[in-house]
């Protein structure tokens, strides 16, 4: 499996606490399945301020050394979580934002309680960049959870989907959890990551959701969910997945 939503590197936003965390969640990772997993701290201006740069870059080749000399085999690739903000276009002409290991998708959350017209423009405004925007845990944003049908417009759109295995799991509530199986249900999901941010919650284990998905939906899907579309995005390649059903119908 491949996981592109993690916060794994450690002591620079809510995620790992410590190098020897992060390493622990790593191990935790492949012994789930994981052999890649992508490294997306926070970008949240004003709160963690983490942008392309030296700063970020040693971290991360820091994080990257430490797992080859102690023998886990897993591979790190860079990217971030992005806030959307009214800031994303200049952040984007400046280059301060890590792509998907540097390609043209780019990992995005909102707020929770977000303007959905503002949702739609800034998407919009970011594929007009020459981006391709892949939306994180859909399922935690308020108006999500009344209007899936958002979402069927975002996938119509050619944006990514990423779902939360938390949310899939349940950890985060039934109205959660009833949104994230909706979404499949419709067949408007492209990925399934883990958002991993500890050992304890959160964390980076796969082997559950991919059991659950495997057994609710099938073989050929949660493949697709954890393995061909991160894959995909990682080579900087189209998306594949189902013809979608709208929620109107």
């Amino acid at each position: 499996m491949i996981d592109i939503h993690t916060h794994i590197l450690f002591g620079i936003d809510d995620g790992s606490k410590s190098l020897e965390m992060s390493l622990k969640m790593a191990k935790m990772a492949y012994e789930s399945g994981v052999d890649t997993i992508v490294a997306t701290p926070h970008c949240m201006p004003g709160m963690y301020n983490n942008y392309a740069g030296e700063k970020l870059q040693n971290r991360f080749d820091l994080l990257k050394q430490a797992i080859y000399d102690y023998g886990i085999p897993v591979h790190l690739r860079k990217g971030m979580e992005v806030l959307v903000t009214e800031k994303i276009e200049k952040l984007l002409d400046e280059n301060k934002l890590w792509t998907l290991n540097g390609t043209h998708y780019l990992l995005v959350e909102f707020s929770f309680d977000e303007d959905p017209v503002f949702c739609r423009d800034s998407l919009k405004k970011i594929k007009e960049k020459g981006y391709i925007p892949v939306v994180a845990h859909p399922c935690r944003y308020y108006f999500v959870q009344r209007y899936p049908q958002i979402v069927y417009d975002w996938y119509q759109a050619g944006y990514g989907i990423q779902v939360n295995k938390g949310s899939i799991l349940g950890m985060f509530g039934k109205k959660e959890q009833n949104c994230v199986h909706r979404l499949l249900r419709h067949r408007v999901v492209s990925c399934a990551a883990s958002d991993a941010h500890r050992l304890d919650r959160r964390t980076p284990r796969m082997d559950e959701v991919r059991d659950l998905l495997y057994d609710r939906y099938g073989g050929e899907y949660s493949y697709m969910l954890l393995d061909e579309n991160p894959k995909r995005i990682l080579r900087d390649r189209s998306l594949v997945g189902y013809d979608p059903v709208s929620f109107e119908e």
